[in-house]
């Protein structure tokens, strides 16, 4: 049946509606982990799938210990995904401008069940979805072996697949699939040569999604379906779960609601469902229920559950949820989530008697708690547990979590994202938290993770899609996009622009500058506090306005105040924020025409009593704030502070 044109045309512009800011990491994570397909409009699609292809790639090299040449490979895998991805938005974004315009316009013809432009573009809108084909975009590259898993093993793991999403061309393992997660998951089991194109750009309800292809070059199909399918069933009833849990990341139904709602169930859809379960429609069977299907799934994975983790797999996430109740409760409670020691801890805010903030891990099983504990304590962190209602606690503090963030640039990410949405629409009391902690620790600001952005290229082209004259500009290695370096050349100019390279470096920079400081104050105590007495009589003269400009100019060039303005003065804003520098400029001028007025008056009165008063303050105030930087100092080296 042919789609109508009004909804054809309606297809058409939410495809190419204006994007108002490319995507964000956590925007794509959010849609590859709920639903594990990216959605939108052509300019937010395509920069989405590059920013994941980077994300992925950084995070396998990361986790997983490979070789120089496995390396290398691993990053020209990502080169060539995103120069394919590039040349395939060009062309997605160009035939569909062709299409609405032909259509707007009038100028279209029907062909069968093709919607051609005047220019010979055309679209498929038979039965089914509307779609239109890319031609002549591929590439071909290698995949490295993450797992290092025995050929027996991994052969578990492509049978599962070749069950259900895999299909077979020339005599090959071939992938078609609209989930970025999946192309990472099958390639690490299909590892080796590879021929990848992108092939098919849908137009859906949300915009579009677009399908890739991946040819296993250095494999040979081994299995038709239906064998297949009979070795997935044959294992399970011997207790063999791997093939069947490939065969449910590919042909799964996962519903998370369900699993929230403690409703276990593996369902995998089938052209004969009767050959791997029971038929619960034509096209569906039942292969196991029970929270302990889901157990021995997550336990068949072994390694590969490593990736599928990193990877955010929406289907990975739901055995998570039947598996791990910390996790079914983080997620409950809508909290965002970081992982420490392979254990999911979801973010909160304390307050009381001063603030916090915590990454707490909830289960109801005391032994896991402690088990968490100990795990957490193997990774060098200093874990507390409590008793929260029916469940057991498990939390580390905020000097755990600025070490993380200092590693960790995911971590760091999540936290600063979700400090700065309980500042904007938390509770009146989360928005103070929020604000304090945010100023009181500058490695969240969200500015300074913009200044670090991976994504110059999605960047640049955020209205319009690239030409191909120039994308091929675009520089794969990130090291050489640093904004914040380019900005460094002023950074001497003043002790202000010093404290924000500071800043963007992270709080640990300034402990020298602490206890620099701290030293000054306390030598100044000292000198003040040895200081004899001015001798009776002693007297100044001359005019007023000669002593003003003398002043001045000693103290424009006196290395005393120079020097207490690169230590105490930059540890103050360093401590206190930038706007203390306003504050302090108000203070001098109050205290220059307050003080000696009331110094003069005191003089005539008691000229002794007066010099001890003012000895006594200023040794103790000095003091005070002397130790007070030596103790921050000290505490920002052991990340306490």
């Amino acid at each position: 049946m042919i789609m109508e044109l009004n909804k054809i045309k309606q297809r058409l512009e939410l495809a190419l509606r204006p994007v108002e800011k490319p995507p964000t990491l956590e925007e794509v994570l959010e849609q590859v982990s709920r639903r594990g397909v990216l959605r939108g409009p052509v300019d937010w699609v395509f920069p989405a799938w590059i920013i994941y292809v980077e994300y992925a790639t950084q995070r396998i090299a990361e986790t997983f210990q490979l070789s120089e040449e496995e390396r290398s490979q691993l990053l020209d895998f990502r080169d060539a995904m995103k120069r394919l991805l590039l040349e395939a938005w060009v062309q997605a974004k160009e035939k569909l401008t062709a299409l609405y315009k032909a259509v707007a316009e009038g100028t279209y013809k029907l062909e069968g069940k093709r919607l051609y432009a005047p220019d010979g573009v055309w679209m498929y809108i038979g039965g089914g979805t509307p779609h239109l084909k890319i031609h002549g975009v591929s590439v071909s590259a290698r995949f490295p072996d993450l797992l290092k898993l025995s050929h027996e093993r991994l052969e578990l793991f492509q049978l599962g697949w070749r069950a259900s999403d895999e299909g077979e061309k020339g005599g090959r393992p071939l992938m078609s699939t609209t989930q970025p997660w999946q192309v990472f998951a099958w390639t690490a089991t299909r590892y080796g040569e590879l021929y990848i194109r992108i092939d098919t750009v849908i137009l859906t309800h949300e915009g579009v999604s677009m399908s890739i292809q991946i040819k296993a070059k250095s494999w040979r199909q081994r299995w038709s379906k239906n064998e297949a399918i009979d070795l997935v069933a044959d294992y399970l009833r011997r207790g063999e779960w791997a093939p069947l849990l490939t065969a449910w990341l590919g042909d799964g139904e996962t519903k998370q609601k369900k699993v929230l709602h403690s409703r276990y169930e593996l369902v995998i859809a089938a052209k004969e469902p009767w050959r791997l379960g029971n038929s619960i429609s034509t096209r569906k069977a039942l292969v196991a229920s029970g929270k302990e299907a889901f157990r021995r799934l997550r336990e068949s994975a072994g390694v590969y559950g490593e990736l599928l983790d990193l990877l955010k797999a929406h289907k990975w996430i739901s055995i998570k949820l039947a598996t791990d109740d910390g996790f079914k409760v983080a997620l409950k409670l809508n909290k965002m989530n970081i992982t420490v020691g392979g254990i999911v801890m979801h973010l909160r805010l304390v307050g009381g008697r001063g603030i916090s903030l915590l990454a707490g891990y909830f289960t109801r099983d005391v032994g896991k708690a402690l088990a968490a504990v100990d795990k957490l304590k193997a990774a060098g962190l200093r874990p507390n547990i409590v008793r929260s209602g029916s469940n057991y606690m498990v939390y580390i503090a905020t000097a755990d979590l600025l070490k993380l963030a200092e590693k960790d640039e995911t971590i760091r990410r999540t936290i600063a994202l979700y400090l700065a949405e309980k500042a904007k629409s938390g509770t009146p009391r989360q928005r103070e938290i929020a604000e304090k902690l945010l100023k009181r620790y500058p490695l969240f600001s969200i500015n300074r993770l913009a200044a670090f952005s991976t994504m110059p290229c999605v960047s640049r082209y955020r209205t319009q899609a690239p030409s191909l004259a120039n994308m091929w500009n675009c520089r794969a290695d990130d090291s050489q996009h640093r904004p914040a370096s380019s900005r460094a050349d002023n950074s001497q100019k003043s002790p202000v622009a010093l404290y924000g390279v500071l800043r963007g470096l992270g709080r640990q920079f300034f402990a020298p500058f602490h206890a620099a400081g701290g030293l000054f104050f306390l030598y100044l105590a000292y000198k003040i506090g040895t200081a004899k007495p001015p001798r009776e009589g002693s007297t100044g003269g001359g005019h007023p306005l000669r002593g003003y400009l003398l002043g001045l100019s000693l103290g424009l060039v006196n290395p005393y105040q120079v020097g207490w303005w690169l230590t105490a003065g930059l540890g103050s804003i360093a401590h206190f924020g930038v706007e203390w520098a306003a504050g302090l400029f108000l203070a001098i001028l109050t205290w220059i025409t307050a003080f000696p007025a009331a110094v003069r008056s005191g003089w005539r009165l008691n000229s002794r009593l007066t010099w001890l008063a003012i000895k006594f303050f200023s040794v103790a105030v000095l003091a005070v704030f002397g130790v007070l930087f030596i103790y921050s100092a000290t505490s920002l080296v052991l990340g306490e502070g």
